[in-house]
Parts: structure tokens; C-alpha cells; sequence
């Protein structure tokens, strides 16, 4: 087995199986080189919907062949980097709320903030449906479409929130009541259909605070990964030369 957050080097013929454990949905799978397919827009990333990049713009499949940048790995110790991702669910989600909160009822916004929301099975790259107590809008809930960040947290006529994820869209016509701090952004990623949240407001200052502590966490856990220490040998021949055993019983009375 090995231990998240090592390297280890596989050799031809070898067969390896991912285990997610409880405290994560994704796992992630860092390859040396990185994965040798066409770049779309500078990424190699795969956007299902539209069926652009990655392997042929689809989701891998059982007996597909991922094209490698390197014939082979480098020769070198083994690597390791110290755990760094908490549990989704430990603390609330941070939330900086707006733009379009005038657009909610006073109990919408006390409920945002108060209610504990599940995350529905309705689940994709796009979009995490929560489920919770509605969200009801003042009036209608049809904007003018504007723009969406990564975060946002749309409600349709149904009052149930969906937060956007990596593969949203550009534009969206349905009200914001908040957007997750990108500091956070990373924890509620990983969460998992059934896993429970709360949300908890933060001003625009301090989610750019949280912004550039994040990032010099990140720039910290870079720095801290070390070799892995080899295995020390056991010197037997010392042991050999001791008389570790002062007598010998049976063990029958």
C-alpha cells in the first residue's frame, strides 16, 4: 500500500488500484511529465459537456491508453509531502454574500447562514445542488444574465442553492446569493453526495486575506516536500555475536 501524498515508481506491467478512503471524494493522481494530449485553450483538462480536450473530450473508460509526455521516470528518491487537506465538513464554509442578495427574503439570507444544507446526488463538475430549507426569492427569479465566478451560488424557482464548480458557465440568468471563497473553494470541492454543510459570511477584505493565506500555504507545502527516508537495514551480524537467550524450556510441565 501506499501512503497519500508519496511517490512511487510503477514499472511496465505493473497494476495499481486507487482506494478512497472516508474523508475524500476525489483522488488525485500526479504523473511525472504529465499526460501527452493536445492542449485546448493552454489545458490539457477534459470539458465533458462540450466534449473538448483531454482524451478524445470524454471521461476515461475501462482499457483506454493514456499517452504519457515521458518514456520513462527519472531516476531519483522517492518523494513526500507532509497531509495538508482537511476534511470537508470540519468548519463552516466562508461566503462572501451578494451580488444579487437583494433579490432573497430576510429569512432566505438568516437561513443561509443558519440551516445545515446536504449535498444532493444532482452532482457534476458543473454544478453541487444542496439540499435545505428553500432560499425564497422577493419577487421573480429571473435575472439579466451576467457573469458567473467560480463559487457562485445560484437559486432557481425552486429555493434550493446550487454552487458552481470548475466546469460552470460563463453566464447565468438565475440570482446569487453568495459565493464561496476561493479559499474554501478546494473543501467543498470535495465534497460528497450526502455530506453535510453551513455556510458562514465573511467580507470582501478578508475572503482576499483568506485568498492570499491560502496561497502561501500552498507555496509552504510545495516547498516542504522532502525525499523519503530509505528504510533502514538491519546489521544482523551483530545480533549473531550476542546470546540474546540466557536458556532454553520446553514448555511442557
Amino acid at each position: 500500500m501506499i501512503p497519500p501524498g508519496q511517490s512511487t515508481m510503477l514499472r511496465r506491467g505493473e497494476v495499481f488500484e486507487v482506494v478512497i478512503g472516508a474523508q475524500s471524494a476525489p483522488c488525485y493522481l500526479a504523473v511525472e511529465g504529465g499526460i501527452a494530449v493536445p492542449l485546448v485553450l493552454g489545458s490539457a483538462s477534459t470539458y465533458v459537456r462540450a466534449r473538448l480536450g483531454g482524451l478524445h473530450g470524454r471521461p476515461l473508460e475501462k482499457q483506454d491508453v493514456v499517452p504519457l509526455a515521458m518514456a520513462r521516470a527519472s531516476e531519483r528518491p522517492e518523494l513526500r509531502v507532509p497531509p495538508s487537506l482537511p476534511a470537508a465538513g470540519e468548519r463552516p464554509i466562508r461566503v462572501v454574500l451578494g451580488p444579487q442578495q437583494e433579490y432573497f427574503l430576510p429569512e432566505a439570507m438568516t437561513a443561509l447562514l443558519s440551516a445545515e444544507f446536504r449535498v444532493s446526488n444532482d452532482y457534476d463538475r458543473m454544478g453541487m445542488r444542496l439540499e435545505g430549507p428553500p432560499l425564497r426569492h422577493r419577487g421573480g427569479w429571473d435575472i439579466i444574465s451576467d457573469a458567473i465566478a467560480t463559487g457562485s451560488i445560484q437559486v432557481p424557482g425552486s429555493g434550493q442553492p446550487i454552487v458552481l464548480l470548475a466546469d460552470h458557465q460563463t453566464t447565468g440568468g438565475y440570482p446569487k446569493i453568495a459565493t464561496v471563497v476561493s479559499a474554501d473553494f478546494p473543501a467543498i470541492a470535495r465534497c460528497r453526495p450526502g455530506d453535510k454543510l453551513r455556510f458562514v459570511a465573511v467580507a470582501a477584505e478578508a475572503a482576499e486575506n483568506l485568498c492570499r493565506r491560502a496561497e502561501h500555504r500552498f507555496a509552504e507545502l510545495i516547498a516542504a516536500i522532502e525525499p523519503l527516508a530509505e528504510p533502514s537495514a538491519i546489521n544482523h551480524a551483530p545480533l549473531f555475536d550476542e546470546n540474546l537467550i540466557s536458556g532454553v524450556v520446553s514448555g511442557l510441565e
